[in-house]
């Protein structure tokens, strides 16, 4: 089976991060991946390691049309049996390229109905989406959103997001850069898109709160997006020097897990965080906004939720992990058993029972005659 992925670019996302860890599963298992690219990024290197073959289709913008004639003529070359897309953008470009050359597609789902405000450009990928084969939603939430466009549910299919166990167990605990993290400090973490939805601005005010109470508490902020420049600005000027930092896009994220003391995630919605299942998987204490993605993974007993809306509930929040760090621990150790069943290898099965499933119902005769 020959598989066409297309994404725009392999940068520092979920979406992106999830593609690479997905393709060496599936070449492991026979699968033939083809992605289909504008632009590089962190997660190209891991893509290339899976024995993946990457195409590069060139873009002068993001609204270039010879994107699409790109992967017209990607297609009719590769002869995929299955277009799998990710990434808004490549939900509708790609989607128009493979119903154009009458090639089975599929729409992954990467996020929720609070991520789409209803504008043309979600109206117009929820009218293309409804004529793919499948909608592939890493949450319950995504599935009731495509629902709720017209998608029928049974052409709707849920697959949470994998993890890559064996990897995170072989990274070292470690915090490159410098100035260093001291043994004693308490090390507070978020990693991920610096986008709107991850509602930064109330976390950094919420950090700013406990730095100011605990003198050896430390901030770091990894990831790249749209809010970085000023994140970075509000970081500088906030008085507490390098104990608050806003850091890129890292590779070495789970060695970094696995020495903080909390990891931080306040999204006002989300799909089926990667970092999330990520922190959890390296036994890291999480602390989460109460919204339904986060209660979809972890409970009470795992995780400690907070209120996204409420600057004070998640700075009291911060501090309650940090003061009762054995109560933390044993959390944890719940949310790392929680995890183990998502791994990237029964993600990748279920693709690839999907795929089949696409396959055939697309060589079934119309009308169910055989």
């Amino acid at each position: 089976m020959r598989v066409l992925h297309c994404i725009p670019t392999m940068g520092g996302g979920g979406a992106e991060r999830q593609l690479a860890c997905l393709a060496g599963a599936w070449t492991r298992r026979g699968l033939e991946v083809h992605v289909a690219l504008c632009e590089g990024g962190p997660n190209l290197e891991r893509l290339r390691s899976s024995s993946a073959v990457v195409h590069r289709i060139p873009r002068r913008s993001n609204y270039d049309p010879g994107i699409a004639v790109g992967l017209v003529r990607r297609i009719r070359a590769v002869k995929p049996d299955i277009v799998q897309t990710w990434i808004p953008q490549m939900d509708v470009i790609g989607g128009i390229a493979a119903l154009w050359t009458g090639v089975p597609f599929v729409v992954s789902e990467r996020s929720s109905q609070a991520q789409y405000p209803g504008g043309w450009k979600d109206r117009l990928r929820c009218a293309i989406g409804r004529r793919a084969a499948r909608i592939v939603a890493n949450s319950e939430g995504g599935r009731a959103y495509w629902i709720s466009q017209g998608k029928g549910a049974g052409s709707i299919a849920v697959i949470r997001n994998g993890i890559p166990f064996e990897e995170i167990d072989r990274s070292p605990e470690d915090v490159p850069g410098s100035p260093g993290v001291l043994p004693e400090e308490e090390l507070i973490v978020y990693a991920g898109r610096l986008s709107r939805e991850k509602n930064l601005w109330n976390l950094v005010e919420a950090v700013r709160l406990v730095l100011g109470a605990r003198p050896k508490a430390r901030a770091i902020l990894f990831g790249e997006g749209s809010q970085r420049a000023g994140l970075e600005e509000a970081a500088q000027r906030n008085g507490f020097g390098d104990r608050l930092q806003l850091r890129g896009y890292t590779d070495g994220i789970w060695g970094i897990l696995k020495r903080a003391d909390v990891f931080v995630s306040v999204s006002t919605h989300e799909g089926n965080p990667n970092a999330v299942l990520e922190a959890a998987a390296c036994r890291c204490p999480v602390l989460l906004s109460d919204i339904p993605a986060h209660r979809e993974l972890l409970d009470a007993e795992s995780a400690v939720f907070v209120p996204p809306s409420s600057v004070s509930g998640i700075a009291e929040g911060i501090e309650g992990v940090l003061e009762h760090a054995e109560e933390a621990k044993r959390k944890a150790e719940i949310a790392y058993s929680r995890m183990l069943r998502y791994s990237i290898g029964s993600a990748a099965e279920a693709y690839l029972s999907l795929y089949g499933d696409v396959l055939d119902a697309a060589r079934a005769p119309r009308g169910g005659r055989k």
